[in-house]
């Protein structure tokens, strides 16, 4: 209960006149007249706590008031609000006893690293743990959330770096959010990380990173321009190019793992070449373009993307790619299901100019797979050697709504579309 003095929450036994109130087997006993530490009694354990004692309150001004943005008594306010609130959870009750004495300069730690954080990402936590920012920090506090995400920003505009003054680089920021340590000059990923490009830059790729396959060895083989993707990892853009250098040696640029995820948002992928599947990306994950392009990659099959886990595409653009005669087909994207995966989501997107060169499925080719097709374009692709100039479906399962199937043309059957078995809409 408050009054124009201010309120504390202090212990039973405390002296002054008291207003005492129970809620969920736990006493919170409020005193008119003061403003230092709140105190609890656990009713049900018989202990009298106090879990911010004058002597912390009066540390931690202390180190609040030595250049730190994050004042004092704000760090308090929401360390009270939120330990009132905590109380009245069960599943916290018993945390608190256990940790009281950490638990304070632990909460002031998270709560200040999280208003350093840009708007954006802090509305984000609150939004997936549904609660305020102090309700996250008392979370982190107790070690009962997942790892924070990072975020990790590139610097200068190359794939690669040598220079002297170590520059977080995209190789070594993919590097450092698989492996959640830092690497280069690159800050560790924790979680689910997201990995910033500077405004329409490109990141220009002279050299192979590795020759590593999916993790079976079965799907898909290097060489590989960037590290193989292994966790959660979205990529923001903003308008940026990811590259193959016309001088560099064969190589695509993205390889995505059975356990790994890519998002990329405003990005283009360009200039991917392999003997093997996947230009742009071969993925056996899960990817997920939003806003972007891939573009000029080719490969023996799924010349832009080969997807054998599954892809979706918004607003995206796939065009301009190419597939070698006897690889697979799939001029612009191939979707293979033999691995259990292969669904494949297109919404709102363009597939135009790809080819299919001696082989099927010149914008898409999509093979024991799933594929939706919702407010697309197909155009202007081509299958010189096969059927299915735009689409080539074998024993799938094809939906298309509210699309344009034009232009696209085939040396075999199926200018447009070819469809052997499976299910069709």
């Amino acid at each position: 209960r408050s009054s124009t003095a201010g309120t504390g929450i202090q212990p039973e036994n405390a002296p002054g006149k008291v207003n005492r109130r129970r809620a969920n087997g736990v006493y919170l006993t409020c005193v008119r007249g003061n403003t230092r530490a709140p105190g609890v009694r656990f009713a049900s354990s018989g202990l009298q706590r106090f879990f911010l004692t004058t002597q912390q309150e009066k540390t931690m001004q202390t180190k609040h008031s030595t250049g730190n943005s994050i004042q004092y008594d704000h760090v308090v306010a929401a360390w009270r609000e939120q330990l009132v609130q905590a109380l009245n959870d069960p599943a916290f009750k018993q945390r608190l006893v256990n940790h009281e004495r950490e638990l304070l300069p632990r909460f002031a730690a998270q709560y200040t690293k999280l208003q350093t954080l840009p708007r954006r990402a802090r509305r984000a936590m609150q939004r997936q743990w549904k609660r305020s920012l102090a309700g996250v920090a008392l979370l982190l506090a107790l070690g009962q959330t997942p790892a924070l995400a990072a975020t990790i920003n590139i610097g200068g505009g190359g794939g690669q770096t040598s220079a002297p003054i170590k520059v977080c680089s995209l190789v070594d920021a993919i590097t450092a959010a698989n492996t959640d340590t830092s690497t280069g000059g690159c800050p560790a990923g924790s979680g689910a990380d997201t990995i910033v490009l500077p405004k329409g830059s490109t990141q220009t790729l002279t050299a192979i990173n590795n020759s590593e396959a999916d993790q079976y060895d079965r799907f898909f083989s290097g060489p590989n321009g960037l590290p193989l993707v292994t966790s959660a990892i979205t990529i923001q853009g903003n308008g940026a190019t990811i590259r193959r250098a016309s001088s560099a040696p064969e190589f695509r640029i993205f390889a995505v793992d059975f356990d790994g995820r890519l998002s990329l948002q405003r990005t283009r992928v360009s200039g991917g070449k392999t003997p093997d599947g996947g230009g742009g990306i071969a993925s056996a994950g899960r990817v997920i373009l939003s806003s972007s392009t891939i573009s000029g990659n080719s490969a023996s099959g799924g010349g832009g993307v080969l997807n054998l886990g599954t892809l979706t595409v918004t607003r995206s653009t796939i065009s301009n790619n190419s597939s070698a005669a006897g690889g697979g087909g799939g001029g612009g994207v191939r979707s293979d299901g033999e691995a259990g995966g292969g669904n494949l989501t297109i919404i709102n997107s363009a597939i135009s100019g790809n080819s299919a060169k001696g082989s099927s499925g010149g914008g898409v080719c999509i093979d024991y797979a799933t594929l939706t097709v919702t407010g697309n374009t197909i155009s202007g692709n081509r299958a010189t050697g096969g059927r299915g100039g735009g689409v080539e479906s074998f024993q799938s399962d094809l939906t298309l709504t509210n699309s344009t199937i034009s232009g696209n043309s085939a040396n075999g059957i199926g200018g447009g579309i070819s469809i052997t078995l499976g299910n069709n809409q």
